[in-house]
C-alpha cells in the first residue's frame, strides 16, 4: 500500500506529461512551433474579372454579324445596340476584337477593337456596318471570257473591274453567282463544263479555283446555286438532264453527288432553285415544259415531283422562283408571254389565273426576274429592245403591267439581274455588246435608264450580280 507522500509524487508526474501533451497539440494546431501558417487557412482572394463590349451601328435588319475576341469566343449579333462577349478578363490581360463573319451583303468595320483591361469594364468598341461591294458579271458567249463592273449601288454607274475581262471557256452562256458573293460559276456550252471563280470581296476580280473548270454533260446552259450555295445545279441541253454538285465553300471546288446527272425533259435551258433549297425548277425549252424535282439537302439528290410535269407551256426559256417560294414565272419567246404557276409545299404547280401575262402581244420575254420582296417581275425582251415591269399580286400571282411598260433598254436584252436592295436593273444586251443599267421604282415599278456606256466583251449571254 503506497504512501501518501508516493501517491502525491505519482499524481504531479501525470500533471507534468498532461500540460505537455496539451502544449504540443496547442502548438500543433496553429500551424507549428515557428509560427508558419497552417495547411488549412484561407486562399488569397480572386482577382477581379471584366467584360468586353461595345455598340454595333448599321446592321441590316434580318442579318447576323459574327465578333470573335483573341481569335476565338465567337459573339452572334442579329440587332444593333450594345453588345458583351461572355468570357471575362483580368486586369493587365489584353483584348483584341475582330469581324469573324460579316452580314449578308454588308462589311463590318471596328474601331477601338483592342487594348488591355484596366480595372474596369471595356464598352467603348465600335462596329459599323455598311453595304458591301457592289459588281456585275457577264458571260461574252462569241469572245470567251466574263466582264466585271464595279456598281455604283446608288447611281448604277458602273466601272469596269482591273484586269476585266477574265477568261473562261469556249462559248460561255450563263453566269450565276452564290449568296455570299465570294464565287461566280461560268458555264462553257461548247466545253461541257463549268467555271468557277473566287470572287475578291474588294476589287471585284476573279480568280479561278484549283480544278476549274469541272466537266458536266453536253451543251450546259444554265447553273443555279441553292440559297446555302452547298449546291450548284447544271441545265445540260444536248444531254437532257442536270448535272448537281456540291460546292466546298472555302476552296469552290465541285464535286458531283452520286445519281448525278438527273433525266429532265427535251433541251433544259434555266434552272432556278426556291429559297428553302428544297425544290428545283427546269424549264424545257425544246420540249415545251417543265420539270420539278424535290431536293435532297443533305446528298443533293433529285426526285421528280409526282405531277411536275407541265405539257402546256410553249418554248419555257428561263424560270424565276418568288421569295417565299410559292410562285413561279416562266419567260416564254415563243409565246411571246410569261407563265405564272403557284407552287405548293410539295412542289406541284397550279397555273395562275389568267396565265399567260404578256404586254398586248409587243414583247418577247427571254428572262425573267422578281425582286427581293416579290412586288416586281422585269422581264428582258431580247429582240424587241426593251424591259417589262409587271407588278405581282401577293395573294394570287396574277400580274400586271405596270404604267409606261415595256422600258428601252439596249440592243437585244437577253438576260436580266436586279441587285439585292432592289433599287437598280440590270440587262445583258446581246447584239449591242453592251449592259443597260435602270434605276427601279420598288413602289410602282418605274424604270430610269442610267446614263453612260458599259461595254462588254462580244454576245453578252448571261448577267449576275455579286455583293460579297
Amino acid at each position: 500500500m503506497k504512501t501518501t507522500d508516493a501517491i502525491r509524487m505519482s499524481s504531479a508526474r501525470w500533471l507534468r506529461l498532461f500540460a505537455g501533451v496539451s502544449l504540443a497539440f496547442l502548438i500543433a494546431s496553429c500551424g507549428g512551433s515557428d509560427g508558419t501558417a497552417s495547411s488549412t487557412s484561407a486562399s488569397s482572394p480572386t482577382a477581379p474579372t471584366f467584360t468586353v463590349g461595345g455598340t454595333v451601328s448599321g446592321l441590316a435588319s434580318g442579318t447576323t454579324l459574327v465578333l470573335r475576341d483573341n481569335g476565338g469566343n465567337n459573339l452572334s449579333v442579329s440587332s444593333n445596340g450594345a453588345f458583351t462577349f461572355a468570357a471575362t478578363l483580368t486586369a493587365g490581360e489584353t483584348y483584341a476584337v475582330t469581324v469573324g463573319a460579316n452580314p449578308l451583303h454588308q462589311v463590318c468595320t471596328i474601331a477601338q477593337g483592342s487594348g488591355s483591361i484596366s480595372n474596369n469594364d471595356v464598352s467603348t468598341i465600335d462596329v459599323s456596318c455598311a453595304a458591301g461591294n457592289l459588281f456585275a458579271y457577264v458571260a461574252n458567249n462569241v469572245s470567251n471570257n466574263v466582264s466585271a463592273f464595279i456598281v455604283d449601288p446608288n447611281s448604277g454607274v458602273m466601272t469596269p473591274v482591273t484586269g476585266s475581262p477574265f477568261d473562261a471557256g469556249q462559248a460561255p452562256s450563263a453566269v450565276a453567282v452564290n449568296a455570299a458573293g465570294t464565287l461566280a460559276f461560268v458555264t462553257n456550252s461548247d466545253d461541257s463544263d463549268v467555271s468557277v471563280f473566287q470572287i475578291d470581296a474588294t476589287s471585284g476580280a476573279l480568280t479561278p479555283v484549283t480544278g476549274s473548270p469541272f466537266a458536266t454533260q453536253g451543251g450546259p446552259t444554265s447553273v443555279a446555286l441553292n440559297p446555302a450555295g452547298t449546291l450548284a445545279f447544271v441545265t445540260n441541253s444536248t444531254a437532257n438532264n442536270v448535272s448537281v454538285f456540291s460546292v466546298d465553300a472555302s476552296s469552290g471546288q465541285l464535286t458531283e453527288v452520286s445519281g448525278s446527272p438527273f433525266a429532265t425533259g427535251q433541251g433544259p435551258q434555266s434552272v432556278a432553285v426556291n429559297p428553302a433549297g428544297t425544290l428545283a425548277f427546269v424549264a424545257n425549252a425544246t420540249g415545251n415544259s417543265l420539270s420539278v424535282f424535290s431536293i435532297n439537302t443533305e446528298t443533293g439528290q433529285l426526285t421528280p415531283v409526282t405531277e411536275s410535269s407541265v405539257g402546256t407551256v410553249f418554248n419555257p426559256y428561263a424560270v424565276s422562283v418568288n421569295p417565299a417560294g410559292t410562285l413561279i414565272l416562266v419567260a416564254s419567246p415563243g409565246e411571246m408571254s410569261i407563265f405564272a404557276f403557284n407552287v405548293d409545299a410539295n412542289g406541284v404547280l397550279t397555273s395562275v389565273a389568267g396565265s399567260p401575262f404578256d404586254d398586248t402581244g409587243a414583247t418577247t420575254p427571254y428572262s425573267v426576274a422578281i425582286n427581293s420582296t416579290g412586288t416586281l417581275a422585269v422581264q428582258a425582251n431580247g429582240p424587241d429592245n426593251n424591259v417589262s415591269v409587271h407588278q405581282i399580286s401577293s395573294s394570287t400571282g396574277v400580274l400586271t403591267a405596270v404604267a409606261n411598260s415595256p422600258f428601252a433598254a439596249g440592243d437585244g436584252p437577253l438576260s436580266i439581274a436586279l441587285n439585292p436592295a432592289g433599287n437598280l436593273v440590270l440587262t445583258a444586251n446581246t447584239t449591242g455588246n453592251s449592259v443597260s443599267v435602270f434605276g427601279l421604282d420598288a413602289s410602282t415599278g418605274q424604270l430610269t435608264l442610267v446614263t453612260g456606256t458599259f461595254t462588254t466583251g462580244s454576245s453578252p449571254y448571261s448577267i449576275a450580280i455579286a455583293q460579297p
